[in-house]
């Protein structure tokens, strides 16, 4: 594993592979234990990565560290802070899996139930949802762990802008979506800033839950 990992958190490192593609990457990894492993490698390296880039080393292409004079391959310092986005996905993975296995009454404290009706009624308009992505929609709201408007903007951006456009239809906009999450779940999103959202973990968050949906 700690090979693997090392591979992975290079290409990193030198801007071949993606956040995304990482976590995907790294998808089975899916028990507390060795999610606990696993961000104590990831951070080791990221905490090595991050000493190399203050004392002016530069990557490879094989993410082996030289000296920046002596190689023409681009600097890559960064896509360091990419390995600290990857680190704070994981430690969400790790909260998120404890609260699943606390009793129902402390986590209904914790998270709100929106009583999703997951039968397929009028409510469905075609003009804005294909079945799949309002299943998936169906889905994220049960299961992503945010709190009420920010759970529904943060969806909104996601089924917008990051689903495959091939398998979901998502076509909303933001007057008619917040009409229509107040119609079913009376909660009303108001500030929309996809700013804050791109510049979030969430989206990983929500693609991990997304690849969750589709192994059903």
């Amino acid at each position: 594993m700690s090979n693997r990992i090392e591979i992975a958190v290079n290409k990193v490192l030198n801007g071949n592979m993606s956040n995304f593609d990482f976590i995907i990457e790294f998808s089975d990894i899916n028990s507390p234990e060795l999610i606990d492993v696993f961000i104590s490698e990831v951070r080791n390296m990221y905490e090595t990565a991050y000493m190399f880039h203050s004392l002016d080393y530069a990557y490879d292409g094989d993410g082996n560290v030289v000296d920046i004079l002596e190689t023409s391959e681009p600097y890559y310092p960064i896509h360091i802070e990419s390995l600290k986005m990857i680190i704070d996905h994981f430690e969400k993975q790790i909260s998120k899996d404890t609260l699943n296995r606390s009793n129902t009454e402390t986590y209904t404290d914790i998270e709100p139930s929106f009583n999703v009706d997951t039968s397929e009624k009028s409510e469905r308009n075609p003009n804005h949802f294909n079945r799949e992505c309002y299943n998936l929609f169906l889905y994220l709201v049960e299961n992503y762990n945010k709190r009420d408007k920010i759970k529904f903007i943060n969806i909104f951006y996601y089924l917008t802008y990051y689903v495959d456009e091939k398998i979901y239809f998502f076509k909303f906009t933001q007057e008619k979506y917040k009409e229509f999450i107040l119609n079913k779940f009376s909660v009303e999103p108001k500030s929309f800033k996809k700013n804050v959202f791109d510049n979030s973990s969430e989206m990983y968050t929500l693609s991990s839950h997304e690849q969750d949906f589709r192994r059903q």
